[in-house]
């Protein structure tokens, strides 16, 4: 659930397309869609005017919207019985006859219920009023990392983005852990707060100074990521290792920029925790250049260009990347997941090595494993390469006898 303190781009599940084409596997049928350059999404768009909110939900007193998304409205309320502020997310009442949806919104309750973290926002509570269903979690006041993202100048330093994903690495890792997969992790569900006891030791009056910027909707770059902390949200497209997924193969779950190949693919069967963990690469990657690995002019040029291509180097974008640090973040958006980090709390020791300076598990490709790529990328830019090398090598012993 998306709930910055002042404003919230993204307060729903991300888009969700299906293609069309029983008869077609999966992959041709995400081929077919290509060409026809349509795909039929689940949800309405998260720009959409949104519904009409009720004044009160039981205890809680609607104050304001803080945001919407093409399934559902986040309030801010105040709960009169512990007298503290809360974010409500309710369904959007033209989803309510919806009983697909609206299980889906439940699901997002049973989700986030299984989680504690302190890079998780936490669920209070679940319930029903006047059937209409709604989600009570924690107030973050602060920026999606999307916004404060668009608002710096600057690109991130390396170790910072490394010190923020290793944050979200272990929160996904627990969510995994209790057998649920998010499957739509992206930097607009992705809040930036204030640390409290659980996250880490603080100076308090800074807490106090940083916390007043935070209501503001802003966080100046004089402050270090070392200072905030990282909040996970949004678990309306999780699945539940314990539960029926009723996702049906074909369907195009997630937010075309971050998703991993297989999801783009319509390959549910084969989304697991690796899933998960190429989105966190994807985010990596977007902290370290500036930009998603994969983009188009529209959401099917996005999904194309990730089925087709291999995402640019980022020290080829940034110099200054670390290789070590690229080397982790391009282990994360393997195509291949057998090739990833089979489990995010592996990333998070990787990125733990280093931000220590210790060597990582992970290494920088060699000479061998640049040909592989170039082989895997550009087949025909590999032969013209590489046959003048492959020619030389294999006339050389004829030229030495002359």
């Amino acid at each position: 659930m998306s709930l910055p303190g002042n404003n919230s781009r993204d307060a729903g599940d991300g888009p969700a397309g299906t293609t069309r084409g029983s008869d077609l596997s999966p992959s041709e049928a995400a081929k077919k869609a290509f060409e026809r350059e349509t795909i039929d999404f689940e949800t309405s768009s998260v720009d959409a005017a949104p519904d009409s909110y009720p004044t009160a939900i039981g205890r809680f007193q609607i104050e304001r919207e803080l945001g919407h998304g093409g399934l559902g409205i986040v309030l801010l309320a105040k709960d009169l019985e512990l007298g503290r502020h809360v974010a409500i997310k309710i369904p959007r009442r033209t989803l309510l006859p919806d009983s697909p949806l609206q299980r889906r919104f439940l699901r997002e309750g049973r989700a986030a219920a299984r989680l504690n973290h302190p890079h998780l926002v936490p669920l209070y509570e679940v319930g029903c009023h006047g059937g209409l269903c709604y989600l009570v979690s924690e107030l973050c006041v602060g920026p999606t990392l999307a916004e404060w993202l668009q608002s710096r100048k600057d690109l991130l330093p390396p170790h910072q983005a490394a010190t923020l994903l290793r944050q979200l690495a272990t929160a996904v890792h627990h969510a995994h852990s209790r057998g649920v997969l998010h499957r739509d992790i992206k930097p607009s569900n992705v809040l930036l707060t204030c640390p409290d006891s659980d996250c880490a030791a603080f100076d308090w009056q800074r807490a106090e100074n940083i916390r007043i910027e935070l209501s503001r909707g802003t966080i100046s770059e004089s402050i270090d990521v070392s200072e905030l902390c990282a909040k996970l949200t949004d678990f309306g497209m999780a699945k539940l290792s314990d539960s029926d997924d009723e996702t049906l193969a074909g369907t195009i779950i997630g937010t075309p920029a971050y998703m991993a190949p297989e999801q783009a693919d319509g390959r549910i069967d084969e989304v697991d925790a690796r899933t998960d963990v190429y989105a966190l690469g994807a985010v990596l990657y977007e902290l370290l250049t500036g930009v998603a690995p994969h983009r188009g002019t529209s959401e099917v040029d996005t999904l194309r260009h990730l089925l087709l291509n291999e995402p640019t180097e980022p020290r080829t974008l940034r110099r200054t990347v670390p290789p070590d640090l690229e080397a982790i973040c391009l282990k994360c958006l393997a195509r291949s997941p057998d090739a990833r980090y089979p489990t995010a709390q592996l990333l998070a020791e990787d990125l733990g090595r280093f931000l220590q300076g210790d060597p990582t598990k992970v290494r920088t490709l060699g000479l061998g494993g640049w040909l592989r790529r170039l082989v895997h990328r550009r087949p025909t830019d590999a032969a013209v390469t590489l046959w003048p090398v492959a020619s030389l090598a294999i006339l050389s012993p004829a030229i030495a006898r002359l």
